[in-house]
């Protein structure tokens, strides 16, 4: 009797242990939402309290600090309330096993990192009413294959979806780390500022081989070409006059750049390319670089091609005096083509050096040009 009385203790023991535990907690003291998770569906539902709709949100976290923190890696699934206004930066990050999301129509804003890195995600269903993706939001969500965004949304941020390479198309588009256009919102494969298209904010990676910026640009943004990892060649126009940092980043195909006449500075790590072979800067004065511009760059093994009459100021001048061979422009190999966005020389006609009054001139098309591109009349 004492056997069979021990063997049921155990099996009610079993039966307590299996028994789905509900955690609960607050969002934090300054908003009206609660949590809970069900260990047992692995499921984290909020609740909203009191009568402020102002104070309807889940806040801000670090990435390691929310109240959750301690299972984040077990939550499959998210069960959020209609009139919940926001969700607050990291409040997801690192959330691997969430499969899939559906936002309320409530919800305005997804705000930075809020599901970095959220790997099984699949699908993710944005409310009618979202204005905002902020930057990194979707940031590492590499499973992610089907995104429903409403035409409300009217900005998408910086590498707000950087390692998502399922969504194309007019699905999304990655601000920093490549553009494609939302909602007709942008351009394909670049992204140009709305108003006058004199700064480029983003190129797509889905662009390959020669890539031509357009003539009137005078900014390249911060990460504007980061990881286009099918460019070889870009030519920025004389019109460029600052590069950001961390432009070229990850262009691990990129073998040539051409640089127009009026680049004046660049931001940390602008140029830094591995495979960066051969630099073309028509610009008579040195640009300023910015902290390791070339920082990846093999520029001991790599040959900058600089307005002839340069050459000496180019071999002194900050960074740019780390390359191995810098060179004239008048002894270009004609296979570098300088192309449109070089005021006017055209690509259809080979180019013809000339030397006049002992200066090293350029002749296409019977117009006359300098070496750094500028039309003689």
């Amino acid at each position: 009797m004492r056997k069979i009385f021990t063997l049921f203790a155990l099996l009610c023991a079993l039966v307590l242990t299996a028994k789905a535990e509900i955690i609960n907690g607050t969002c934090s003291d300054t908003t009206n939402v609660d949590w809970s998770y069900n260990t047992d569906t692995k499921t984290l539902s909020f609740m909203l309290k009191g009568t402020n709709s102002q104070r309807w949100f889940i806040p801000d976290y670090g990435p390691l600090n929310q109240p959750w923190h301690d299972f984040i890696k077990d939550i499959e699934f998210l069960e959020f309330p209609e009139n919940l206004s926001g969700i607050g930066i990291y409040a997801f990050c690192g959330a691997t096993s969430i499969k899939d999301v559906v936002l309320p129509q409530s919800i305005t804003n997804i705000n930075q990192y809020s599901f970095y890195e959220c790997h099984s995600i699949h699908t993710f269903v944005l409310g009618p009413n979202v204005t905002t993706i902020a930057q990194h939001a979707f940031n590492g969500c590499y499973s992610l294959t089907n995104l429903v965004v409403p035409e409300s949304v009217k900005e998408v941020k910086y590498r707000a979806f950087y390692m998502v390479p399922n969504v194309a198309g007019d699905s999304a588009y990655i601000d920093g780390a490549g553009a494609r256009s939302v909602n007709g919102i942008v351009e394909d494969p670049m992204v140009y500022d709305p108003q006058d298209k004199t700064r480029l904010r983003a190129c797509s990676a889905v662009a390959k081989g020669y890539v031509r910026v357009q003539k009137g640009v005078k900014t390249i943004n911060d990460d504007a070409f980061f990881s286009c990892l099918d460019i070889t060649t870009v030519e920025l126009p004389n019109s460029v006059e600052t590069v950001g940092k961390y432009t070229f980043d990850e262009c691990k195909a990129m073998e040539t750049l051409i640089i127009g006449n009026g680049l004046k500075n660049t931001g940390m790590y602008a140029f830094s390319i591995a495979g960066l072979k051969t630099v073309v800067c028509m610009a008579v004065t040195p640009p300023a670089l910015g902290g390791n511009a070339f920082y990846d760059t093999k520029t001991k093994n790599a040959i900058l091609y600089v307005p002839d009459e340069s050459v000496n100021a180019y071999k002194e001048a900050d960074q740019w005096e780390d390359f191995g061979t810098i060179k004239p422009l008048s002894e270009m190999p004609a296979g570098i083509v300088i192309g449109e966005g070089i005021d006017n020389i055209s690509t259809a006609t080979p180019a013809n050096k000339i030397i006049r009054d002992g200066v090293v001139l350029i002749e296409r098309n019977g117009r006359t040009y300098t070496t750094s591109g500028q039309e003689i009349k």
